[in-house]
Parts: structure tokens; C-alpha cells; sequence
């Protein structure tokens, strides 16, 4: 939707998704999937999936250049929900990058798939938990929604893994906005481990390693952010 209103969108993978040795097939089904909705602008960082916590500081240096690089008016990134080790190491690196970059610009999160009691697998897949707070929605369109339904099709190796949790695309897009004072090295849910679900019987990471890594490369001292009027100038321009 942001393609056809004619905004410059760039999408970027922190991993190739090659944790069973697919690398070179996850990458081609990304290919497919962006030229479906559109998106020209692609960076494959290749990280280790599975190892971004592990690398994290490397991450950091390597998203904050193509933000510093970009100079993006909106960031989005998947939402720091304790589910799984490189969507919440993800999460921070995001934040970490647009902090040493200077650039103060809404960073909204999307949900994957967070830990919850209450709802099957205990895992409660593309939904933000029912107490969470701040949440938007973005309705799709009839095209928007063959678009999403022809990008999950195209993505052929994760199939056994969306029949396994029952996920289907949904019309409904949510977001909320990633609080400027969010602490990634705190857990984001109380008394919920998503790391020691089953469902990630294959990461070895567990919240306590997230949060020393956090802690480890998190910016003590940031840069002066560009003052307001300068990067409504840029993003003017560039839009």
C-alpha cells in the first residue's frame, strides 16, 4: 500500500532465515515476495539465524549504516514480545541503530508472535497480547490482501510452519509505536518465557543472554540528534 501511494520503501533482513542450510532458497523466496509488493530497495545483512545475539554489536554497526545512509522518515521492525530470540534482538538493534544515527523518527513494531497462556500452542501468533497498549490497525485493501495472501504463498518453505500454528492472513494490520525509554534489556512480559517454548526448541538463547548482550553494546553516550526542522527538511525531499 505504501508502494502504490508512491513512498520510497526499503526492506532489510537482519538473517537469510538459513538456520536448515535454505539460505539460497529463503533469499530467492524473498526475491519473489518483494516483487509481488513492490519493493525495489532490498538489504540482505546475513547475519547467523539463529546467532543474532551473538552478534549483536555487529548488527548494530551494520543497520545503523543503512539508516544513517537512508535517513528514513518511519522505521518498522518486528515488536520486542519475548517470543523469540532474533525478532526481540531485532528489536533492539533497530532502536540502537536509529539512536547512534541521530535520527529521531517513530519506530513502530509488528507483532510476530508472542508467549500467551491463554490462546492455543501458547503462543498468540500476528496479535499484540489483549493488554497491551497503544495499538493501530491498518485495514487492507481487496488488492492489499491478494498481495499479502500471493507473499505467503511465495514463502513455500515456511507453509509447515504456518499449518503447524494455524496461522492465516488476516485483512487487519496491527503496530504500536516502540516507546523512546523502552528497556531491552528488561523482559517485556512478566512471568513469560517465549525462549523456552517449545515451539524454539532450536535456539539456544535464552532472555538472560539477550539482556547481558543488551547491556554490553547499548550507547552510553549518543550523538546530538538533528534538530526537528532539519529532518522534516530531508524527508520532504525525499518523499
Amino acid at each position: 500500500m505504501l508502494v502504490r501511494a508512491g513512498l520510497i520503501v526499503h526492506a532489510a533482513w537482519m538473517t537469510s532465515g538459513g538456520y536448515d542450510g535454505l539460505d539460497r532458497t529463503r533469499e530467492d523466496e524473498i526475491g519473489r515476495a518483494m516483487d509481488l509488493a513492490g519493493v525495489e530497495r532490498r538489504h540482505l545483512l546475513r547475519f547467523p539465524d539463529g546467532g543474532l545475539v551473538g552478534a549483536l554489536e555487529e548488527a548494530c554497526a551494520a543497520l545503523h549504516r543503512l539508516i544513517d545512509g537512508i535517513k528514513p522518515g518511519i522505521v518498522m521492525g518486528p515488536a520486542f514480545e519475548g517470543g523469540h530470540a532474533d525478532h526481540d534482538a531485532t528489536s533492539f538493534v533497530v532502536a540502537e541503530s536509529c539512536r547512534r544515527a541521530g535520527w529521531e523518527v517513530p519506530i513502530f513494531e509488528y507483532p510476530c508472535y508472542a508467549p500467551d497462556a491463554d490462546v492455543a500452542n501458547g503462543l498468540r501468533l500476528a496479535a499484540f497480547p489483549a493488554r497491551s497498549e497503544g495499538m493501530r490497525h491498518v485495514e487492507l485493501d481487496e488488492a492489499a490482501m491478494r498481495c499479502k495472501e500471493s507473499m505467503a504463498e511465495a514463502y513455500a518453505t515456511q507453509k509447515p510452519v504456518f499449518d503447524l500454528l494455524g496461522w492465516r492472513p488476516s485483512a487487519r494490520e496491527s503496530y504500536r509505536e516502540c516507546p523512546q525509554d523502552r528497556d531491552h534489556a528488561r523482559p517485556p512480559y512478566a512471568s513469560l518465557d517465549g525462549y523456552a517454548h517449545w515451539f524454539n526448541w532450536r535456539s539456544p538463547d535464552r532472555f538472560e543472554q539477550l539482556s547481558a548482550a543488551v547491556a554490553s553494546v547499548t550507547t552510553l553516550k549518543l550523538r546530538e540528534p538533528r534538530p526537528a526542522h532539519e529532518k522534516a527538511a530531508e524527508f520532504t525531499r525525499r518523499a
